[in-house]
């Protein structure tokens, strides 16, 4: 059977509007499972945005052994 995947990272340039979510929050471990959404109103000239989706999230350097991103 396939699995199911969670969003961690949405991405818009009106977040509240799409996902309902307060853009660019910060992450704690306490929300760190949660998806954010970061917005894109300054996107560089080029128009490509480069992301993680750990970056930034406490557990993110030891993912791979985190119980809540894995």
């Amino acid at each position: 059977m396939g699995r199911i995947w969670t969003p961690y990272q949405y991405y818009s340039r009106d977040c509240r509007r799409v996902y309902g979510i307060e853009p660019n929050q910060d992450i704690t471990r306490q929300n760190e499972q949660e998806a954010i959404c970061t917005s894109l109103d300054r996107l560089p000239t080029n128009r490509k945005a480069y992301f993680s989706t750990i970056d930034k999230r406490p557990s993110g350097t030891t993912y791979q052994t985190s119980p809540v991103l894995l």
